[in-house]
């Protein structure tokens, strides 16, 4: 895999030769391994500002938003490491409580609190790793989004080059795609690529 500085840097390139979707693209690529890097966040928080026609609303629910909070400067191996040197503490917890009596005082709130962030952390690992190679960006300057997957079907909205895509269904050279405000079609193969 990549290194995520070298992602980074190549956004940079495809940002300043004037190919936003291609620099999103390699920004999103950097942010699932290194999502904690401050200037990465600055150059990715820039080029998306750049986007047309982009929502300025936040479309995401107030629970996705609270587990961005809290885990989202972790990248899926280091929640899974995380979670997984939770996981141990707990148990050890756990059994200290079976078989030390000076213990089991504290031990069920250390080892409730530790078990409800250990839950927490499971559903952002979920949602992370159940959206791996279902996004993708838009990489012309404007793409329709049709009702149905031929090309003389009716336009139902337009994607602008940058805009970002949960894809739904492959057939053939068509994708059927989610937009950030929820709306659903299908789009050209050519006209994405995934993240």
């Amino acid at each position: 895999m990549a290194n995520w500085r070298r992602l980074c840097n190549l956004g940079n390139c495809f940002l300043k030769k004037g190919q936003l979707g291609r620099a999103i693209l390699n920004y999103e690529r950097a942010r699932k391994i290194n999502p904690s890097d401050s200037d990465l966040r600055a150059n990715y928080q820039y080029a998306t500002s750049l986007i047309k026609g982009a929502s300025s609303g936040d479309t995401m629910a107030w629970y996705e938003k609270a587990l961005e909070r809290l885990f989202g400067g972790l990248s899926i191996n280091g929640l899974i490491l995380f979670l997984s040197m939770l996981y141990a503490f707990s148990m050890a917890i756990f059994i200290a409580r079976i078989y030390l009596a000076g213990v089991r005082r504290y031990s069920f709130v250390a080892f409730a609190i530790l078990m409800a962030i250990f839950i927490l952390g499971s559903l952002s690992l979920y949602g992370k790793a159940s959206t791996m190679g279902k996004e993708a960006i838009t990489l012309i300057d404007k793409a329709d989004i049709r009702y149905e997957p031929f090309e003389r079907a009716p336009v139902h909205f337009t994607l602008y080059e940058g805009m970002k895509i949960r894809m739904l269904q492959v057939k053939g050279d068509w994708v059927k795609i989610s937009s950030s405000n929820q709306k659903a079609g299908w789009v050209q193969v050519s006209n994405i690529e995934v993240i």
